[in-house]
């Protein structure tokens, strides 16, 4: 993350990831963005690059927003 913060659920777990975070990501973990800053950067790198996003049904239930100020 290069600015800002945001919310991810990685599989039935929130988590925050603010400026100067990495996160690795698991291949085939479950995840969504569900809330972030209005300033919010971020660099992603994915390898290999012919991977597939394949939709699925929620694992949780997800939390509401943060209102932005």
């Amino acid at each position: 993350m290069t600015k800002g913060w945001a919310k991810f659920m990685y599989e039935d777990k929130e988590t925050l990831v603010e400026a100067g975070d990495v996160v690795h990501q698991r291949p085939g973990i479950k995840h969504f963005l569900f809330d972030y800053s209005p300033d919010m950067e971020y660099l992603e790198i994915v390898g290999p690059a012919d991977f597939k996003s394949i939709d699925v049904d929620p694992v949780c239930e997800i939390p509401p927003p943060t209102p932005w100020k």
